[in-house]
């Protein structure tokens, strides 16, 4: 009885389990760079391991946060670039690096699982004859989609922040560019403050076996990391607790088998294969930059959802730029998101249609970074309703927000609210059955009319929204899975009887 309970928890962990794992790398070894370097040896205090990497060395396997090799690998750098750790979270070091420098390396809470002294005392950066770093990771699950962070900390450097680019190939051409993304490793007005709270997140990158990274200063200094995770992205499916519901009902069954063990056992694995549900991008926008189209038609649809075009309501003014969409005149002030929402048509609009025999959750969005000038929208909300009139924005189904975003002085700054917007979604998800659902990202609270309110666009997965989607089974499948069992129930307990 056991091994076949056994047996049947492990059919129902290979229907609803997705794979998870995260890697780990640790830019700079011990004996690394110019001044001191230091390689993380064994687990972390958090009981993590890494991957201390250096130049000139290949990489053919990865390990993961457990310990595990992993087939990821193939890491490698393709440039040159200056391993350091000078001036960085330690201060000033020395070759080689000392058990005092190295227990003087700073950093907070906010920097969450990058925060070990041997990942944060050293880093790699660009120079003048090499302004960009690029390295390759191989060996990813074409299937899947990740997540990259990093994180970046030094002082006394000739930028602030680090921009990180991921292409698809080894070309590092525009058309290649997957994302973008800029983090701080010190303060923009203090160059002597180290950055101890900004991560670059890059979300939902897909990847045909291996993904390309570069490194650069985002103000055409000096760019640097200190360290990055890899994540493979994990959508809970929406039958996953149902699924777990029938293994218990079949173990139940179970406890009287005698003759019927292998009929219950093909009962589950029929039932287990009913639905079938995946994560992953359900739908992207490539957005246009230096354009002043008002309309741009989705770039990727997920089978079992309709194409869909994001547009800018009439209230806005296309205003061309060199790395976002979007325009100018939205209506300055306001309290809430509804006025320009609904009658002054201030808002980017769009919709996710699931096909018939289709049912979608959307758990979050891929990528988010608002754009606003000097005078432009502070404040942002993303409203959902399934009915696109006015009257429905008024009140919607859901509204996610406010999100507060940084107002630059001059020109134009982009705010990343992935993460916080990813958070509401999570606290209130939204299933679509057969079905349109309709969105309006609406911004206000600007000072002036004049000011420009963006979405951010850099590469070919500027903004999409992630979930499942799953075929729909039929009512009968399902009715006559349920009445197999109860049936199978009576025949078990019938043979017990006569036994």
């Amino acid at each position: 009885m056991k091994k076949l309970i056994t047996t049947i928890l492990s059919i129902l962990a290979i229907n609803i389990t997705a794979h998870a794992g995260t890697i780990l790398i640790d830019f700079g070894t011990t004996g690394a760079g110019w001044y001191g370097g230091a390689s993380v040896v064994g687990a972390d205090a958090r009981g993590n391991y890494w991957n201390s990497v250096t130049s000139g060395t290949y990489y053919p396997n990865l390990v993961d946060t457990t310990g595990a090799v992993t087939s990821v690998g193939g890491f490698g750098f393709l440039t040159g670039m200056t391993f350091s750790s000078y001036n960085g979270p330690a201060g000033a070091t020395s070759t080689p690096l000392t058990q005092a420098q190295l227990d003087a390396t700073v950093f907070t809470a906010d920097a969450g699982i990058f925060g070990v002294k041997e990942v944060l005392v050293d880093y790699i950066k660009t120079a003048t004859s090499i302004p960009k770093v690029q390295w390759v990771v191989n060996g990813l699950d074409a299937s899947s989609l990740y997540n990259i962070k990093f994180y970046g900390s030094a002082k006394y450097q000739n930028d602030y922040a680090t921009r990180m680019n991921v292409y698809s190939d080894n070309t590092f051409a525009t058309s290649s560019l997957l994302a973008t993304t800029v983090a701080n490793f010190q303060s923009p007005t203090q160059s002597w403050v180290i950055n101890t709270t900004d991560i670059g997140v890059l979300r939902n990158l897909p990847t045909t076996g291996s993904l390309y990274f570069e490194i650069q200063g985002a103000n055409g200094g000096t760019g640097l990391i200190n360290a990055m995770s890899i994540e493979t992205v994990v959508i809970p499916e929406p039958n996953t607790y149902g699924l777990l519901m029938l293994g218990f009902l079949l173990i139940w069954i179970m406890k009287t088998i005698n003759k019927t063990k292998a009929g219950v056992l093909v009962a589950l694995i029929a039932i287990c294969s009913l639905a079938h549900a995946h994560a992953q991008l359900l739908i992207n926008w490539d957005l246009p930059t230096s354009s002043t189209n008002r309309s741009v038609v989705s770039n990727f649809n997920e089978t079992g959802l309709s194409s869909s075009t994001i547009e800018m309501a009439s209230g806005i003014t296309p205003s061309s730029i060199s790395n976002a969409w979007g325009g100018i005149s939205w209506t300055s002030g306001g309290t809430d998101p509804f006025n320009n929402a609904t009658t002054n048509n201030d808002y980017f609009a769009f919709s996710i249609t699931a096909n018939s025999g289709y049912q979608v959750t959307i758990n979050g969005v891929s990528n988010l970074g608002i754009q606003v000038s000097a005078s432009g929208p502070r404040y942002w909300h993303l409203l959902y309703s399934t009915t696109n009139d006015n009257g429905a924005f008024i009140n919607p189904l859901r509204n996610y927000g406010p999100f507060e975003v940084s107002i630059p002085t001059t020109s134009t700054l982009i705010t990343d609210i992935t993460n916080a917007l990813n958070a509401s979604f999570a606290a209130n998800p939204i299933t679509i059955s057969e079905a349109t659902g309709y969105f309006r990202l609406v911004g206000y609270g600007g000072a002036v009319s004049s000011g420009s309110g963006r979405i951010a666009a850099a590469g070919t997965n500027d903004f999409g929204l992630v979930g499942s989607v799953y075929t729909i089974p039929e009512p009968s499948i399902v009715s006559l899975a349920l009445v197999g069992l109860l049936a199978l129930r009576k025949k078990i307990y019938e043979n017990n009887k006569q036994n």
